[in-house]
């Protein structure tokens, strides 16, 4: 893995995930680089969202990523809702549609301490091996070089239920889970969960609107297929916040 300046501190960090058990031992650092050992198994499919074993691994994932990675600091909503609403009234044409129910919720949330997140949570991402579901690309997106920065857990919570297509049960589960494995209140966990579900489209559709500008071909076509389906979530969710 290339990380360039960044490289010692993303080492030690899988270092630390490691030794909780969440991923593979870095094998060395030099020079920008991380070498990591090779993890057989297949991409996590479409099967997988439907997989119980998938989902509790999944929770026990983030919920011990959630206290590995503490940062001691709060978790900083202003970036998040800055993109929040640019985003989300780009794609809106500039309607409302639940936008500004959404805005509120999260600003209503109390102080919750920011972690490293995850920010990766697609289902390609997960190796499905022998000894279970693996996280894969887990060290460098959510540490502050782009958003959402460290960040509050449900950061995470949000992407899986997003990236998995969940239904409201499966996700009230999802933070259930979550909330006893951190040692943290059930309904806080819950209510940050369906604050950050419309953030989390929106940062989604615009990286994918951008992606597919930017890209030809086949590729241009595969991040149409990814913006139409994160339009689609972030509209079920502020209609739901409406």
């Amino acid at each position: 893995a290339g990380l360039g300046a960044w490289g010692d501190a993303v080492a030690e960090r899988a270092g630390r995930l490691a030794d909780a058990g969440l991923g593979p031992p870095p094998l060395g650092a030099s020079d920008g680089f991380l070498a990591l050992p090779w993890v057989e198994g297949r991409p996590a499919g479409p099967a997988a969202a439907r997989d119980p074993a998938f989902l509790r691994a999944l929770a026990a994932y983030l919920a011990a990523r959630t206290r590995v990675l503490r940062t001691g600091a709060v978790a900083e909503t202003g970036p998040v809702l800055e993109m929040l609403e640019v985003n989300a009234r780009e794609a809106l044409d500039g309607r409302d549609a639940g936008l500004s129910a959404a805005v509120r919720r999260l600003e209503r949330l109390p102080e919750r301490e920011a972690i490293i997140a995850d920010a990766r949570l697609d289902l390609h991402e997960w190796i499905a091996g022998a000894h279970g579901y693996v996280k894969a690309d887990a060290l460098d997106h959510g540490d502050g070089v782009r958003l959402p920065g460290p960040a509050d857990p449900a950061w995470d919570l949000a992407g899986a239920v997003v990236e998995l297509g969940l239904d409201a049960s499966a996700a009230a589960e999802l933070a259930a889970w979550h909330a006893d494995a951190a040692r943290a209140h059930r309904r806080e966990t819950a209510a940050a969960l369906a604050a950050y579900l419309a953030p989390y489209a929106a940062w989604r559709l615009a990286d994918a609107l951008l992606s597919m500008r930017e890209a030809e071909g086949d590729d241009r076509l595969r991040f149409r297929l990814r913006a139409a389906r994160y339009r689609r979530a972030l509209d079920a969710v502020l209609r739901a916040a409406a």
